[in-house]
């Protein structure tokens, strides 16, 4: 019922042209109906909650799905950096400095891998790279998208 029809119904109780069964009747019979049009909001207001909840999910699983996507694909796409006749290898570092917005100093020590090749060519790559092979062997230096290094021998191109 509308609550201007709830009015009229109301007066009619009070001047007593309704008994008290009537009104009762009447007032059971509408919370029934208002009882129904509740759960139908509420059924309602799960699916739609469940709808957001499933379109979320989808989006959360492809943006990770992109995400390792893209890191696969940087993981895999390896280009040439160089390549030559292996003299030594020298490993050092860089100690860095930086400040946060809250004044904090942070240092951390950089380490860097250099190559050298016998025809005095030089190749720095940032990290530590273990260099197991002996002077003289020719390697390969190749890079991928994630900044890692690859160091392979090769065959001699004699």
């Amino acid at each position: 019922m509308e609550p201007h029809e709830w009015d009229i119904v109301f007066e009619k109780y009070k001047r007593g042209d309704i008994s008290h069964e009537e009104f009762k009747r009447i007032v059971e019979k509408d919370d029934k109906e208002f009882t129904k049009e509740l759960d139908k909001i509420s059924k309602k207001g799960w699916r739609v909650l469940w709808v957001i909840l499933l379109v979320g999910a989808i989006a959360i699983s492809a943006v990770i799905y992109s995400g390792i996507r893209d890191y696969r694909q940087k993981a895999n796409t390896w280009t040439f950096v160089a390549e030559g006749k292996y003299d030594h290898v020298v490993y050092g570092g860089n100690e860095t400095t930086s400040r946060t917005s809250h004044g904090a100093t942070h240092r951390r020590l950089e380490k860097m891998t250099a190559v050298y090749f016998d025809d005095s060519r030089t190749c720095a790559m940032k990290g530590f790279y273990n260099m197991e092979f002996p002077a003289g062997a020719y390697v390969r230096i190749s890079k991928n998208g994630l900044d890692e290094y690859r160091i392979e021998k090769i065959e001699s191109p004699d």
